[in-house]
């Protein structure tokens, strides 16, 4: 290689994203449903004082997924109900579920709405008790044109 010509190290591009946490990489059980063993290990680990690092290591996880999982660990022992820690489902789909949840009990206050406003029969209950929202919508849509036929609105 000649002399005249220097090694320079490309320049390190970040897209706006500050260094990663090395630790924070994603391991082999990384997403994976919990499971009791686990639960075992974690509280051992945590009564013996190791560290959440250490924790993590030795589960294959990210330290991240421990605090949540702690997190979960006591709030199930706060309550005084283990079955919450074995659902088997990932976070993810836990907040999914919640997402679902949430929004039938969005859905069945504006039921509640648009039958206390609507004239008698103009939302039948086989219209809104399906799990299908699109279903739902349709006979509160209904309801809404109800009202609107009965009460028109004032304009200018």
């Amino acid at each position: 290689m000649p002399e005249d010509r220097a090694i320079t190290a490309a320049p390190l591009v970040c897209f706006g994203m500050a260094d990663p946490d090395p630790s924070e990489e994603p391991n082999l059980n990384t997403g994976t449903p919990w499971t009791s063993w686990e639960d075992q290990d974690m509280r051992w680990g945590l009564d013996h004082n190791g560290s959440i690092e250490e924790i993590a290591n030795f589960l294959c996880r990210t330290p991240s997924e421990v605090r949540r999982r702690i997190e979960q660990i006591a709030e199930a022992d706060a309550i005084g109900d283990p079955s919450l820690l074995q659902d088997g489902l990932t976070d993810r789909d836990r907040i999914a579920l919640e997402t679902y949840r949430d929004a039938r009990a969005a859905m069945a206050l504006i039921r509640e709405a648009v039958e206390d406003c609507a004239p008698p029969g103009s939302v039948t209950r086989e219209g809104y008790l399906t799990p299908e929202f699109t279903v739902q919508a349709e006979a509160l849509v209904r309801g809404i044109y109800a009202i609107a036929n009965r009460r028109p609105s004032k304009r200018r």
